[in-house]
């Protein structure tokens, strides 16, 4: 998998998700991952990868699998993948308020078939998302206590 693409958030997040595993969501409000409970549930749950970018806008974001490529700091979280792909896309996307990813903002759906990922997300600069997807063995559980943020 490599591939690059564009994206816009006025969420000022990115989020990797299968929509299978946030089925479940689906008649929530749309914006039932803004309140830091729900959105470390879903995150702990292995369900949801939602980080914050800091800042609105359009984005570059080059999605691959093995090592990161970049400099910065990063963040890594787990992700459980049920059907055969998932959605790297604005946070704005997440599944609720009887909607799925739609990919007019910008987005991609990544194939990767079921099983459990570690997804690492940084910024290789104001306006680039570098995002590495890689197989793991194990649960898709974690343990965070706080949403996660990266910072260029």
């Amino acid at each position: 998998m490599d591939m690059t693409f564009r994206f816009t958030t006025d969420t000022a997040s990115i989020a990797v998700f299968d929509v299978q595993a946030l089925q479940h969501r689906l008649d929530d409000r749309a914006d039932w991952w803004s309140l830091p409970s729900e959105e470390l549930l879903e995150l702990n749950r292995g369900n949801l990868v939602i980080v914050g970018l800091g800042v609105d806008g359009t984005y570059s974001c080059h999605v691959h699998d093995g090592p990161l490529q970049g400099h910065s700091n990063a963040v890594s979280a787990r992700v459980r993948c049920i059907s055969d792909r998932l959605f790297v896309g604005p946070g704005e996307n997440i599944v609720g308020g009887g909607l799925t990813p739609a990919l007019e903002f910008g987005g991609a759906f990544v194939q990767v078939g079921p099983g459990n990922y570690l997804v690492q997300i940084q910024l290789n600069g104001p306006d680039e998302v570098e995002v590495a997807i890689n197989s793991v063995e194990g649960s898709g559980d974690n343990s965070f206590t706080e949403p996660l943020f990266v910072e260029w």
